[in-house]
C-alpha cells in the first residue's frame, strides 16, 4: 500500500492493538496471541509497526534478550529457541537489530557467549560464507541446494553490517554468485527460477531481482556496467506485465 502511494496511517490503532498481544514478555513476537515469538513474525511486525510511526510499542530491552538466546555459536541465528537454524533468523535478526537501533553487544546471558562470541556479527560473515555451493549460489544451509530467496537474505545480511563493496567478497565469491544468477533467467519466459532447473516463479523476481541490485553495489565501477550486460530487464518486466 505504502508503494502504491496509500496513506497507512489511517491503520495505525488498528494494527497497535492487533500486534500488542503477539509480543511476549520474554521478547519478540509470536505469530498470533499466546504463540512462542519467533524470527519471521518477529520481523514482519517490527517493519509494520515501522510503516506506522508506532515503534515505541516495541519492548527493546527484552527483543534484545530474546535475539541473544537465537544467536548460536557458530555465527548464525535460530528461527527460534529451540527451532531450526538457517538464513532466515540472521536477516530477520538483523532487519530487527537495524530498524529498532539494538546495541551489538551480545546480552550478558547469551548462549553464544560461551562460544567466545561478543556481538551480534561475530561469525556471521564465516557462517554465510559456508552457505554458498559449489554452483555459486546460497542455501538456507550449509550443503542446502542454491536458492534465489536465500542469495538475497545472505546478501542482504552481510549489506546490513558494513557497505557491500568491502564485506561482500570478503565472504562470497561473487564471480560464481554472478554466473548462478545469470543462470537463473530463463527462455522464453525473461522471468527468474529460484533454482537450478525449476520453473521459473515470478516471486523470484523480487528475490533474485533485488540481489542483483546488491551484487552490483560490491562490484567497482567498471564490473557494475559489465554485471549489467548478462541479464534482461527487459525480458523480466515483459514476463511480470
Amino acid at each position: 500500500l505504502t508503494v502504491l502511494g496509500e496513506d497507512v496511517m489511517q491503520y495505525r490503532q488498528r494494527l497497535i492493538e492487533t500486534v500488542r498481544p503477539m509480543q511476549n514478555t520474554w521478547g519478540g513476537y509470536g505469530g498470533g496471541h499466546g504463540q512462542f515469538s519467533h524470527c519471521a513474525a518477529s520481523y514482519a511486525c517490527v517493519l509494520a509497526l515501522a510503516m506506522v510511526d508506532g515503534l515505541e510499542e516495541v519492548n527493546r530491552n527484552t527483543m534484545w534478550h530474546w535475539l541473544g538466546k537465537i544467536k548460536q555459536s557458530n555465527g548464525g541465528f535460530k528461527m527460534a529457541e529451540n527451532a531450526e537454524m538457517d538464513i532466515r533468523g540472521a536477516y530477520c535478526a538483523f532487519i530487527m537489530i537495524t530498524v529498532l537501533n539494538l546495541p551489538l553487544e551480545l546480552p550478558p546471558s547469551s548462549p553464544a557467549r560461551h562460544a567466545g562470541l561478543k556481538t551480534f556479527d561475530d561469525g556471521l560473515g564465516e557462517y554465510i560464507r559456508s552457505l554458498q555451493t559449489y554452483e555459486g549460489g546460497i542455501g538456507a544451509t550449509p550443503g542446502d541446494e542454491a536458492h534465489g530467496a536465500y542469495a538475497f537474505l545472505a546478501m542482504g545480511c552481510l549489506s546490513m553490517i558494513d557497505a557491500p563493496h568491502r564485506i561482500i567478497p570478503k565472504y562470497l565469491d561473487t564471480r560464481a554468485l554472478l554466473r548462478w544468477m545469470a543462470c537463473q533467467q530463463t527462455q522464453p519466459e525473461g522471468g527468474f527460477a529460484g533454482r537450478t532447473n525449476k520453473l521459473v516463479d515470478a516471486c523470484y523476481s523480487q528475490w533474485i531481482g533485488g540481489t542483483w541490485a546488491l551484487l552490483q553495489a560490491s562490484f567497482g565501477a567498471g564490473q557494475q556496467e559489465a554485471s549489467e550486460n548478462v541479464w534482461n530487464k527487459q525480458a523480466l518486466v515483459r514476463y511480470l506485465l
